[in-house]
C-alpha cells in the first residue's frame, strides 16, 4: 500500500510540474508541427502542459488587445482636448450631411457635417482652426454652435439663410437701418467675431407697421403660424383686419424715441431685467437703474423689491397674458415708457387695439408709445438663434426681450434675472421656493427651449458681448478665452 501511495504521489508530482505530457512521438504530424513552432517561439513552454499553454497564449492576446485599445483611447482624448482648446467649447455638431458654406462678405468657410438626429450626431466635425485668435468662435457648447452653421446669403430686400421650407428663412431688410457710431458697440463686436457676424443681423425689419403691410407682404407671411407669420391654426386671418389694426399705430421703425431735446448717447447702455429668483437679495437695483435704458418683461413687479431689481423702466416687453395675475398698481406706467408688444394669437391685434383705446382694465398706453414686433424678427430669433432641436412653440418673452435690446441698437447690454436654474426660486417675487425642472423630455413638444436660450446667454457672456449677472450659479460659468 505504501508503494502504491508513493507511486500515486510520484504521478501527481509529475502532473503538477508538467512531466506527464504525451510523448511527442505519439502525436499526429499536425500536432508535432504546431508544438514545435510553439516551443521554439516561447522558450519556457516545455515546462508547461498543453492546457496551460493555451491559457498563456490567450492571456497574451488579451493583453495585446487591451494595450492597443488604451493607446487608441489616449490618442482620441488628446485630439479631443486639443479641439476643445482651439475652439473654447465642446464639440461642434452640424445637422445636415451636405457640405455647408458660411458666406460673410468675401470670407467663406466650408465644412462637411455628419448625420444628426435628435440630440446627438454620429460624429463630431472639426473645422479648420481660425488663424486669427481674436476671431475664434464664442460658442459655449454644442447648443450655441448649432446656429452658426447655417448658410448666409444676402441679396436685395432680404437676408436669407439656407434651409427651411419655402421662404421660411427669408427675412425682410430695413432700408432705413443706420449702424451705431459707438466704437465699442455690440454691432462692431459681433461683426469682428468670425461666427457672430454670420448670425447677427440688426438690419432685419424689427417692427411691423401699416406702411410695410400690403397684400403681397401678407401673402409672403401667410404660410407661417403666429407669431412667425399671419397663420393661426386652420384659419387664414384676413389681411384687412391686420391692416386696420396697424393703422392705429404710427409707423415707427425704432423702439427708441430720441429727439433734439433728448439726443441719443454716443454709446447707449441697456439693462435687460428678467424676473428670475436670482435677483432676490442681490442688491443690484441701483446698478440696474444707472443704465440709459431699462427693459422689463411680463409681471415686472418692482414694489417692495426696488433694492434688488431697481425702479426705472423705459421699455416693457409683453404679450396679451403678461399681466393676468398682476395687480393694477404694479403695472409699469413710467413717463415716456415704450410698450413693445409680441403678438402670438389671432385676437392679439384686437387686444392691443383695446389697450390704446383705454378698454383694458390694467394696461393703458398711448398709440404712439406702442411698438409691434415684426413676424420676420420673431421667426429670425426662433429659427436662427434658438434653433431648437426640440419642437418648442416659440422663444420665451424674456428671450425676445434680450434679442430686442440686442438688435435694436443698444451698444452695451447688461443682463439681470435671466437664466433658469435650480438653485434659486423661479421668480424673485416668490414667497415659497418654486423649483423649475430642467429635465428634457425627449420627443415631447414644449412651449420654450430654455436650454438653447441658456446656451445663448453663456456664449454671448463668454465672448464679452454682453455682461450677465450670474451670481453664484455654478452652471452659468464657462471656461476658455473670449473671442
Amino acid at each position: 500500500m505504501e508503494a502504491g501511495v508513493d507511486r500515486g504521489i510520484e504521478v501527481s508530482s509529475k502532473k503538477a510540474i508538467g512531466l506527464n505530457r504525451v510523448p511527442v512521438s505519439t502525436m499526429s504530424r499536425r500536432h508535432r508541427v504546431s508544438w514545435s513552432l510553439i516551443t521554439r517561439s516561447i522558450p519556457f513552454i516545455p515546462r508547461c502542459n498543453h492546457r496551460f499553454m493555451i491559457r498563456l497564449i490567450t492571456a497574451y492576446i488579451a493583453f495585446f488587445v487591451t494595450l492597443m485599445y488604451l493607446i487608441a483611447s489616449s490618442v482620441v482624448v488628446k485630439s479631443t482636448a486639443t479641439h476643445h482648446q482651439l475652439y473654447a467649447g465642446k464639440s461642434v455638431f452640424v445637422k445636415s450631411t451636405a457640405t455647408r458654406h458660411i458666406h460673410t462678405g468675401n470670407r467663406s468657410m466650408t465644412t462637411r457635417g455628419p448625420n444628426c438626429t435628435g440630440w446627438t450626431c454620429n460624429q463630431a466635425v472639426t473645422p479648420t482652426p481660425p488663424t486669427n485668435h481674436s476671431l475664434q468662435p464664442w460658442a459655449a457648447d454644442n447648443y450655441t454652435n448649432r446656429f452658426f452653421w447655417e448658410t448666409f446669403l444676402e441679396s436685395g430686400e432680404f437676408v436669407t439663410f439656407k434651409g427651411g421650407e419655402g421662404q421660411e428663412l427669408e427675412f425682410r431688410k430695413n432700408p432705413g437701418y443706420v449702424p451705431s457710431k459707438c466704437p465699442t458697440s455690440i454691432q462692431r463686436r459681433m461683426s469682428n467675431n468670425r461666427r457672430g457676424r454670420t448670425i447677427f443681423h440688426p438690419e432685419i425689419h424689427l417692427l411691423m407697421n401699416s406702411k410695410l403691410l400690403n397684400e403681397s407682404e401678407f401673402k409672403r407671411l401667410g404660410p407661417y403660424y403666429m407669431p412667425f407669420g399671419y397663420k393661426y391654426r386652420k384659419d387664414q386671418l384676413r389681411y384687412k383686419d391686420y391692416l386696420a389694426a396697424l393703422k392705429i399705430f404710427p409707423p415707427k421703425t425704432s423702439i427708441f424715441a430720441f429727439s433734439n431735446d433728448h439726443p441719443r448717447p454716443e454709446c447707449l447702455s441697456c439693462a435687460v431685467v428678467g424676473n428670475g429668483g436670482i435677483l432676490k437679495g442681490s442688491r443690484k437695483g441701483a446698478e440696474i437703474d444707472s443704465h440709459h435704458m431699462v427693459f422689463r418683461v411680463n409681471k415686472a413687479i418692482r414694489r417692495n423689491h426696488e433694492r434688488d431689481v431697481g425702479n426705472r423702466t423705459t421699455h416693457y416687453i409683453f404679450y396679451d397674458r403678461s399681466l393676468r395675475k398682476t395687480n393694477a398698481t404694479d403695472v409699469p406706467n413710467d413717463k415716456g415708457l415704450i410698450y413693445v408688444f409680441v403678438p402670438c394669437r389671432d385676437n392679439d391685434y384686437k387686444y392691443i387695439t383695446s389697450v390704446v383705446r383705454g378698454k383694458e382694465p390694467k394696461l393703458k398706453a398711448a398709440a404712439q408709445d406702442v411698438r409691434i414686433l415684426h413676424p420676420d424678427f420673431i421667426r429670425y430669433i426662433n429659427k436662427i438663434w434658438v434653433n431648437s432641436p426640440q419642437k418648442s412653440y416659440r422663444p420665451t418673452t424674456g428671450g425676445i426681450m434680450l434679442m430686442a435690446a440686442f438688435h435694436f441698437g443698444c451698444d452695451q447690454v447688461s443682463v439681470y434675472g435671466m437664466g433658469y436654474n435650480v438653485k434659486y426660486s423661479l421668480y424673485y417675487t416668490d414667497t415659497v421656493f418654486r423649483r423649475i425642472s430642467m429635465k428634457i423630455e425627449k420627443g415631447r413638444n414644449t412651449a420654450h427651449d430654455i436650454h438653447s436660450e441658456l446656451a445663448i446667454l453663456k456664449g454671448l457672456d463668454r465672448a464679452g458681448i454682453i455682461s450677465w449677472y450670474k451670481r453664484d450659479v455654478k452652471e452659468f460659468f464657462t471656461t476658455g478665452s473670449n473671442s
